[in-house]
């Protein structure tokens, strides 16, 4: 490692991103003062400017595309997360299965209070609330297990992969959205910065659903744009270096040591926003070309990985993952029938007055959920 790394007091000033540290502290979701106060409520206050507008409707294709590989790319890339160290060194040669975890879960949930949820914000809410303590109660080894150890984590904890879903589904429909954004987040993560994280990756799964429309975003300029919407200072800076390093097509290990992360990754939520983004602007056009460099990394990346995959899904549709990953995976206890009639049923949310008060959730099998959770605690 370089001497210039590991000064972490040494600045360096660019054209057009400002002056920034070369190693950036870990950014933590829960500092206290102004980031605290950021997100409050109204738009206004939310302190995030949408760089793009939210009533922008898409073509219905790219709309089914997105739905479809939001899901099926977050489970497929927190399913190469948990792979041991040696087959993430060569993940082009894995034939094996992949299985989904409590992120893909909570994107399920999500889409169920969705489509429950009328349009409106307080009925989504509380039926998330409801299904998120369901999977608290049913998982109560790991649920305390992660408590313990990741203050917090349980099942469906991961706000970054539920507004990954909600960007996808409501684009065109709800410019309102941010406040969908923001109450789901609250729900498990209330710390102003922890919400900056989740526009962030909102705003990145909107700009990966233009891709191949007439409103098409250049990714690779992507985190400049971010850098710009944010009212967070920290967050502004970090997304500038790492707008800075993407132009010089620095090596992804140079760009986990500038955000402070020292020995293996850490399955940090903010950090799991920055790289996550970061890896999608570099490889948009490419899901195993960005695995590859993404799973090298020693640590925890079944996070970082679940959002890469959901963002790169999202803007080059299911065609774009490997077919040996999507044969392998298994997100039981549904069935691929299961998941498409959730992606039909969101493909044209929200209806009209008359099916809005119809759409109900799919059965979600807790027999089966009960058996998987108690494999997934011994395992």
């Amino acid at each position: 490692m370089s001497a210039s790394l590991e000064c972490s007091s040494e600045t360096r000033g660019q054209v057009g991103y400002g002056t920034f540290p070369m190693v950036f502290p870990m950014l933590d979701g829960r500092v206290a003062g102004a980031n605290s106060r950021l997100a409050e409520s109204g738009s206004a206050r939310l302190g995030w400017e949408p760089p793009f507008s939210w009533s922008t409707i898409v073509p219905s294709l790219r709309r089914q595309e997105s739905i479809e590989g939001v899901l099926l790319g977050c489970a497929i890339g927190e399913g190469l997360g948990r792979l041991s160290r040696r087959w993430r060194r060569d993940v082009v040669r894995y034939r094996g299965g992949l299985r989904s975890g409590y992120r893909a879960e909570g994107m399920i949930v999500t889409i169920q209070s969705l489509l429950l949820s009328q349009a409106a914000t307080e009925n989504f809410c509380r039926n998330l609330s409801r299904r998120l303590g369901w999977y608290r109660w049913s998982m109560p080894v790991r649920t305390s297990m992660s408590r313990w150890f990741t203050r917090g984590g349980f099942a469906g904890n991961d706000p970054l992969v539920r507004v990954m879903l909600l960007s996808v589904v409501m684009q065109g429909h709800h410019e309102g959205i941010l406040r969908w954004v923001h109450k789901s987040t609250q729900l498990t993560h209330r710390d102003g910065l922890n919400t900056q994280g989740a526009f962030l990756v909102a705003t990145a799964a909107q700009c990966a659903q233009f891709h191949g429309t007439k409103y098409s975003v250049d990714p690779s300029k992507l985190l400049g744009r971010l850098a710009e919407a944010t009212q967070s200072r920290e967050l502004s800076q970090r997304l500038n270096a790492l707008q800075h390093r993407l132009d010089k097509g620095d090596e992804l290990r140079e760009v986990v040591v500038s955000l402070g992360v020292k020995g293996g990754w850490r399955d940090h939520l903010i950090g799991n926003a920055l790289l996550g983004v970061y890896v999608y602007a570099k490889h948009s056009e490419g899901m195993l070309e960005g695995m590859q460099e993404l799973l090298r990394l020693p640590g925890n990346l079944g996070g970082v990985a679940a959002i890469y995959g959901g963002l790169v899904a999202v803007h080059g549709g299911c065609k774009g993952i490997p077919p040996g990953w999507l044969e392998g995976l298994s997100m039981y206890p549904y069935s691929d029938g299961w998941v498409q009639g959730y992606v039909d049923r969101c493909l044209d949310w929200p209806h009209g007055p008359e099916d809005i008060q119809d759409t109900a959730a799919l059965p979600s099998y807790p027999i089966g959920q009960f058996f998987r959770n108690l494999a997934r605690v011994v395992s």
